[in-house]
């Protein structure tokens, strides 16, 4: 079983977000969008401590995870 969810508050010009999962929030400015989250995911992870690359991650049969 798989879940993910993304909730955001926006009160005057703050923003608070929370997620988990894959779901991601992002940021549209002036034509120009910019990611504000990251995966909370098994092949994001080990992107991010150096055990995948990117295109190894593409190629993962454990990107569900």
């Amino acid at each position: 079983m798989g879940a993910t969810l993304l909730a955001a508050w926006l009160e005057d010009s703050r923003l608070s977000l929370v997620h988990v999962g894959d779901s991601r929030a992002y940021l549209l400015r002036s034509s120009v969008l910019v990611r504000l989250t990251a995966d909370h995911t098994l092949v994001a992870e080990q992107i991010r401590r150096g055990i995948l690359t990117p295109e190894q991650a593409e190629k993962s049969t454990m990107q569900n995870v």
